[in-house]
């Protein structure tokens, strides 16, 4: 299966989607995806999945880094975002949902150390980049 593509937002595009999503946490909360990376990061980093929400919380326009297309059967882009943390750069990967009731959350698909170097393409504005603990 090949890769999603990825694309940039435009920067109010960005800045309308963390709003978004902050309003959609403070109604609903943040989900987490328990997969291994993310398990083990929140282990490496002895954190749990409430400083992994109050760092969703806690992102700028200056944190993002990209969107990824729907993979195939699925109808959510992903949206990247990047903080450092414990001096390590951390992927966010964050996708909200509609259910068929109309009810919409916001589920933190990735949250592990990246394993590549992230772009920042408005680092540097308002926000400046989050950094965690």
């Amino acid at each position: 299966m090949d890769e999603p593509s990825s694309y940039c937002a435009p920067e109010k595009l960005a800045e309308a989607y963390i709003q978004h999503i902050r309003a959609n946490i403070t109604t609903v909360g943040l989900r987490f995806k328990n997969r291994d990376k993310n398990l083990e990061t929140l282990k490496r980093f002895n954190i749990t999945t409430v400083v992994v929400s109050e760092t969703v919380m806690g992102l700028g326009v200056a944190n993002y880094s990209h969107c990824r297309e729907a993979e195939q059967g699925s109808s959510e882009s992903a949206w990247v975002f990047g903080v450092e943390q414990f001096g390590e750069e951390v992927y966010v990967k964050l996708k909200t949902k509609r259910l068929s009731t109309g009810e919409e959350f916001t589920i933190c698909v990735s949250y592990h150390v990246a394993e590549y170097p992230l772009a920042y393409p408005y680092a540097g504005r308002s926000s400046g980049r989050q950094r965690g603990a």
